[in-house]
């Protein structure tokens, strides 16, 4: 397959997406004048990422500036390359100065530059054909390109406040307000913006990594703090790059949870669903009804923006992400009417691993998202339609913590309910351990159960081959004849403390995509029970689960 264009009529994103789908392997070039970039995918996903860069952009800077290796080492390094023919990550990685882990970490970072850079490019074409021209994939990267461009998008949304890092910023005259120090980094970066040194300068003196730094100016010109030393532009783009940046976010949300209905249901009736959802909206004429449903989520970002800035009455951020939280719900509560619980669940595990992972923008906008989304796996009423959010405080009043969220929503569940439950999840797990390592399944059990912090108090009464009421009589016997006052998180401590161990197990002698395995068949199981009373201990013990595998 071979496909060439000009990226003003095909966006970055969309051939993205495309070659993702299809599940392509090749290599995409993207050209504009001198400026070259190549993205290498291998089935689908990017592998490598080649193009020219800023010189504290280097693999060798980049490693530095986080303190990885040292000028020796990387020096030394170079040399070995030059010689052996290898890429400097490869030799820094087999000479033991940085782990494999860490520098994935930085090529991520290196490679999200890469593309943020390409997609500021106003003109250029671009040529993709399969074959990877003798590429060696000696370090292990495996991308998705839709989520690595949308992450490029909100760095590319910085450069509207900082087009470069010879820009000098000042201090508007009282302008600052308590919560301008919401973070040490944003105190230390505004205690060197002084109408003389420019970013470039403020990135070396503090010592911050590049995007720390556009990430601190960008929460002070949202507060309308700084100004470019020859003008307000940085303070009439802050207001704007605030509603871009929860726009971006929040519609990339959707596009991954209309493509995850897409894969079940097919794209028309995902999107059907989608365009429902948006115009149960009381703000759909607002600003919503320029969403298009199957649209790339970068020309809807402009359309929504457009819509916004032409409004009458003025909305600010922290109403935007309320609407759009009320959007995202709506979109889940249809998914879940039309193919159940489990597939709500899946998706919103989706949605707090991207909220996870993604570049964060100026205040927390994805750390408010990942409470949201975990709020949503606490209670299955909230799919229902039975329990909604109103303000903004509804969601910050409900969420103290993902263990006060379990007890909260444990209140009609009894001791002997989450007895049985782990006695089941515990036995489903020993059935598969069993048919993998036989009888060493049986000792490897009873040790962890010695192991227990709660050996003394109740574990000990646990036996696997027994039925699951027999384990409840037996240790709330036990319970009531030692005299122990127990309450629900200390029975379900001590269990998940016993799941995980045989798992971790199960993963140092058979391997991680055997434990993977085994957690998607309790989640299967699991999912299908009818209790309602067992979903927040269901959900709980998934994401527990999943967080450590």
């Amino acid at each position: 397959m071979s496909l060439t264009g000009d990226i003003q009529t095909f966006s970055l994103s969309a051939i993205g997406r495309l070659l993702h789908q299809e599940k392509k392997t090749g290599i995409l070039k993207v050209r504009s004048g001198r400026n070259e970039t190549k993205i290498y995918f291998r089935a689908g996903d990017i592998v490598f990422i080649s193009g020219a860069l800023a010189a504290e952009l280097s693999l060798g800077a980049l490693l530095k500036e986080k303190n990885l290796v040292t000028d020796d080492e990387i020096e030394d390094s170079l040399g070995i390359a030059r010689k052996t023919n290898k890429r400097l990550g490869v030799v820094l990685v087999e000479s033991g100065f940085v782990s494999q882990d860490k520098l994935v970490q930085v090529l991520n970072y290196q490679f999200k530059e890469v593309i943020s850079a390409v997609l500021t490019w106003r003109e250029g074409v671009f040529a993709y054909a399969d074959g990877l021209e003798g590429f060696v994939e000696d370090i292990r990267l495996k991308l998705d390109p839709i989520r690595l461009v949308a992450e490029a998008e909100k760095w590319k949304a910085y450069r509207s406040l900082i087009p470069n890092d010879h820009v000098v910023f000042q201090i508007k005259e009282g302008a600052l307000r308590s919560g301008s120090f919401s973070t040490d980094g944003v105190l230390r970066v505004m205690l060197l913006i002084d109408g003389k040194r420019d970013v470039s300068q403020i990135i070396a003196e503090t010592g911050l990594p590049r995007l720390g730094v556009y990430r601190a100016m960008a929460a002070l010109a949202a507060q309308n703090a700084i100004e470019t030393s020859v003008g307000t532009q940085a303070s009439k783009t802050g207001g704007a790059l605030t509603h871009t940046i929860v726009v971006q976010f929040y519609l990339d949300i959707v596009h991954e949870i209309t493509a995850t209905i897409a894969l079940e249901l097919g794209e028309k009736k995902a999107n059907s669903m989608l365009t429902r959802s948006l115009k149960r909206s009381p703000v759909n004429e607002v600003f919503l009804s320029a969403v298009v449903p199957g649209e790339d989520p970068t020309e809807s970002t402009r359309l929504v923006c457009e819509r916004l800035q032409q409004g009458t009455g003025a909305m600010d951020s922290n109403q935007l992400e309320l609407e759009f939280r009320r959007t995202v719900l709506r979109l889940l509560q249809e998914q879940y009417h039309v193919l159940g619980f489990k597939a709500s669940l899946d998706t919103l595990g989706k949605l707090v691993d991207i909220a996870e992972h993604i570049q964060d923008g100026p205040d927390g906008i994805a750390d408010r998202a990942q409470l949201f989304f975990k709020t949503l796996l606490q209670d299955e009423q909230y799919f229902t339609g039975e329990k909604t959010f109103t303000e903004k405080s509804d969601l910050q009043g409900d969420t103290g913590s993902d263990h006060g969220n379990l007890m909260k929503n444990m209140e009609n569940v009894g001791g002997a309910a989450i007895i049985a439950f782990y006695s089941r999840t515990i036995q489903i797990v020993m059935r598969e351990m069993e048919a993998d390592i036989g009888s060493k399944a049986d000792t490897l059990l009873t040790r962890i159960l010695k192991k227990s912090d709660y050996y003394d108090k109740f574990m000990s009464q646990y036996r696997v081959k027994d039925d699951i009421q027999a384990n409840v009589n037996r240790i709330r016997e036990h319970i009531s004849r030692e005299g122990y006052r127990l309450g629900k998180s200390s029975f379900i401590s001590g269990f998940q403390q016993t799941l995980t161990e045989l798992l971790v197990e199960k993963k140092q002698l058979l391997g991680e995509k055997s434990a993977r395995a085994t957690i998607l068949s309790l989640e299967n199981y699991l999912s299908a029970i009818a209790q309602k009373e067992y979903r927040p201990l269901t959900i709980h013990l998934i994401m527990t689960l999943k967080s450590i595998f």
